[in-house]
């Protein structure tokens, strides 16, 4: 192993990456050669990623059609170039659909495209060259009130694009304790409502190997606490997330709060006073305050609030030792 090759291992290994909590959720059923160059798709993304906007607030005109070039050997450990040729054409015509909503969880945009306009290689220089299309790019660069923050070595390491998909689902409830996984959405968001008809097969093909490889491997994990039943069916978990970087990172200047536009948030989503939001605004980290609404936002999608103003104050309360 040579020089180089061990000091990419250890940029890796320090890498944080963002990516939107659309993409995330993103459906589609990439394998883990396709996922590897979609993640290195969005790290080379990074200095391009626009704060406090959502999709539909980027003009696609401005940006045009996106040309992303990605060294071979950061995406496959073999020189061995038919993997990542087969995932360059299958990225060309696999279908990936985002979903953009709002702060009650009704969609407000989906869009449905193939990640790549189209894929090549370059033999002599080993180069994968990458298109994106206008339309795809808003919704991989858009990092408005909800992203996700994640480390690019154990997602790029894991073993299956479901263990993947996961990690980022975990890194993104990282600040969370429990959230609620419903079966159908689950299985709708990895693409599996084919593969596993019973709830015992996503058990043992799915879930128990992620938790295992990612107990391992990664910096955040999930076990199931319990099961989510109406009646005596099973409909869903409830995951508990654990984190094992307790080390509280500071935030760019990129990413200073802006408190106008939380505060606003807040009261007019989640039906705080203006004098409330004030003090919460300044009072807490923006990523981990914008982690906490969205948890929030989740139970109410579900049902499970009724006095959402009562709740967020209780939440925020307890959570940030406030008292508001």
């Amino acid at each position: 192993m040579n020089q180089e090759t061990n000091n990419r291992k250890d940029d890796m290994k320090l890498l944080l990456l963002k990516q939107p909590y659309l993409i995330t959720m993103a459906r589609h059923d990439f394998n883990v050669h396709e996922s590897r160059v979609f993640l290195k798709v969005i790290e080379c993304l990074q200095p391009r990623m626009i704060h406090d906007k959502a999709p539909h607030e980027i003009s696609e005109d401005d940006l045009g059609n996106l040309e992303v070039k990605i060294p071979v050997k950061e995406i496959i450990k073999s020189s061995n170039y038919d993997e990542i040729r087969t995932a360059l054409k299958k990225l060309t015509k696999k279908e990936i659909v985002v979903e953009e909503r709002d702060e009650n969880g009704n969609i407000v945009s989906e869009l449905f495209t193939n990640l790549l306009m189209a894929g090549g290689l370059k033999h002599r220089t080993s180069f994968c060259e990458l298109l994106i299309h206008k339309k795809v790019v808003p919704h991989l660069i858009g990092l408005n009130n909800n992203y996700t923050r994640f480390s690019a070595k154990p997602a790029f390491d894991c073993s299956s694009p479901n263990t993947m998909k996961l990690y980022l689902m975990c890194s993104h409830f990282r600040d969370i304790k429990q959230i609620d996984v419903r079966l159908e959405s689950f299985k709708n968001w990895l693409r599996i409502e084919k593969k596993y008809s019973r709830i015992f097969d996503i058990r043992k093909r799915v879930i128990d190997p992620a938790i295992k490889e990612l107990k391992k491997k990664a910096d955040v994990w999930f076990e199931i606490s319990k099961n989510i039943k109406e009646g005596r069916k099973v409909v869903g978990w409830k995951f508990n997330i654990y984190n094992k970087d307790k080390v509280s990172k500071k935030l760019p200047a990129s990413e200073i709060s802006n408190f106008e536009a939380i505060e606003k948030r807040m009261i007019d989503s989640f039906h705080l006073s203006a004098k409330q939001a004030k003090k919460v605004a300044k009072s807490v980290e923006k990523q981990a305050l914008n982690k906490t609404l969205h948890a929030i936002q989740l139970q109410k999608i579900n049902g499970k609030i009724q006095n959402l103003g009562g709740y967020t104050r209780k939440v925020l309360n307890e959570k940030f030792n406030l008292n508001i």
